[in-house]
């Protein structure tokens, strides 16, 4: 799989250290994740790549975190969606019934996003004293274990998103927590954070980061799928215009932490039946079409990184569909029809 990785020439790998993974009951840490994560990044630096490690990503609790966050006690927040206002459940909240809310609203809902604990999402709860404590715990020994080999961290991931687990006024706490566990290991790291930008007022809450954690911030980024996660054409990328508006406001670097075309057929079904059906030639399109947008833009500011998703399909990547197929390859690792296309793109960003 890396090899692939080195073969579309990309530069660097992004993939998380979950915590469940590294910390599966509370303060018992698991000492053969680490290894094993040690001996990726070794192998990805053997082949003359480096890492974007992501921390915190909300699919990746463990499953004892959820004692430690607390209802929000309203029931519902309100957004706007598609130009209609809509209840979002939180709280603990019947998987299937959120679900069936998201798909009746076009509400964009991603596996990786969801925090599931006995058949509940847990949706923008409120953090504890304890949960920040066990966050900047798990960020500490990452950067302890593995902090010599890593210089790029992501903080939590699309924070901004509607059914994150972490309360949206709370996430500088978190990301503050996890800037300071890996501060106490790690003397010389860069940290970014990522909005969805396929959900309404995504450069409020990036600003609101910066506003009230912006010292822990290094690097910001949106995460941007049209044709899949949105209804936009695929070369539509105004979304980086308000980005580089906000890191130039704020002295900060941009970037691009996720792109990419699902060759699910019903692409974002059961929740967004965008460009419908989706398959390969499609995503092969998107890439030539998407990537130069991209490069266009980049003739004005400057980007960091620009971060496909994903490499291999995940047969088993949840209870959604179109999120077991935005890999460039299957899941055998053969690659499907856009392949050459995105290392011939990837090569035209030097």
């Amino acid at each position: 799989m890396i090899k692939k990785a080195k073969d579309l020439n990309a530069r660097y790998i992004r993939f998380d250290i979950w915590w469940k993974d590294v910390e599966p009951q509370k303060d018992q840490f698991n000492e053969n994740a680490f290894e094993y994560y040690r001996a990726i990044i070794n192998k990805i630096h053997q082949e003359g790549m480096d890492v974007i490690v992501v921390l915190g990503s909300s699919g990746g609790f463990p499953s004892w975190v959820n004692d430690l966050l607390e209802d929000a006690g309203t029931g519902y927040y309100i957004a706007k969606v598609n130009d209609r206002i809509v209840k979002i459940p939180t709280g603990r909240v019947n998987m299937y019934t959120f679900l069936k809310i998201a798909k009746e609203n076009r509400i964009p809902i991603k596996s990786e996003n969801l925090y599931i604990v006995n058949g509940k999402v847990v949706i923008q709860a409120r953090v504890t004293p304890e949960f920040l404590d066990e966050a900047k715990e798990y960020a500490s020994k990452v950067a302890q274990e593995l902090g010599d080999l890593i210089t790029y961290y992501q903080l939590g991931n699309e924070l901004n998103h509607p059914a994150d687990p972490i309360q949206m006024w709370d996430d500088p706490k978190y990301i503050k927590a996890l800037y300071d566990g890996i501060s106490e290991h790690d003397y010389y790291f860069k940290t970014i954070v990522n909005a969805f930008a396929d959900w309404p007022w995504w450069d409020y809450w990036l600003k609101y980061w910066l506003n009230t954690a912006g010292s822990c911030i290094d690097i910001v980024a949106i995460d941007h799928y049209p044709g899949t996660w949105s209804y936009q054409s695929y070369d539509h990328w105004n979304e980086l215009d308000t980005l580089f508006s906000i890191a130039d406001q704020y002295g900060k670097q941009a970037a691009v932490m996720e792109t990419g075309y699902t060759t699910y057929w019903l692409g974002g079904a059961p929740v967004i039946f965008a460009d419908v059906p989706h398959s390969e030639t499609k995503q092969k399109n998107f890439i030539n079409s998407a990537l130069p947008a991209i490069r266009q833009k980049v003739k004005q500011h400057h980007l960091a990184f620009v971060t496909w998703y994903e490499l291999v399909d995940e047969p088993n990547a949840g209870p959604l569909p179109a999120e077991k197929e935005f890999g460039i390859c299957k899941s055998d690792l053969t690659p499907k029809l856009g392949y050459s296309d995105l290392k011939y793109q990837f090569s035209l960003f030097g």
